[in-house]
């Protein structure tokens, strides 16, 4: 009879924590136009200063393979994209990490910090936002880009109207 209590509180515990885990997702996706973050230099941006062009914001961390591991695709795209799409590096690691990695790396993102992407509804990384010039969220995608450059600069123009 214990077990059978013991197994029914592990269930509802699930099922507790996938509900607020899948409202976070709703959450940050809505929210993500209002986001404070800061360039390396500390000067405070949002999302709203970039209107005007299509944004690509990736939300990273230092330490995450995953994260690291997509960060040459999304160059690589930004590259083939030209100055029709600004690319924002976000990480909650300590500035001076990100500053670091921005320097021995090759990329061209816009790097950013953040104070803990968990006050903003983020429950895990990578994370990658997708607005059009109208700041209007067209892609979230949630996990790893899962494939090259090529699909994905034909995606972000699908996703912004540019094709």
């Amino acid at each position: 009879m214990k077990r059978k209590y013991i197994i029914l509180l592990v269930v509802a515990l699930f099922l507790l924590i996938a509900y607020f885990a899948t409202r976070s997702f709703l959450d940050t996706s809505q929210n993500v136009n209002s986001w404070t973050f800061y360039t390396l230099d500390g000067t405070p941006v949002s999302v709203e200063d970039y209107k005007g062009k299509n944004i690509v914001l990736n939300l990273w961390a230092t330490w995450c393979k995953p994260c690291l591991k997509e960060l040459p695709i999304l160059d690589k795209a930004r590259q083939k994209l030209g100055d029709d799409f600004v690319f924002l590096a976000a990480s909650d690691d300590n500035p001076d990490k990100v500053r670091i990695f921005s320097e021995t790396n090759d990329y061209g993102f816009e790097y950013l910090t953040s104070v803990k992407f968990s006050l903003k509804g983020v429950v895990f990384i990578p994370q990658t936002f997708v607005l059009d010039q109208s700041g209007k969220l067209r892609k979230h995608q949630m996990g790893t880009i899962k494939y090259g450059a090529d699909k994905l600069v034909d995606s972000l123009k699908i996703w912004t109207g540019q094709r």
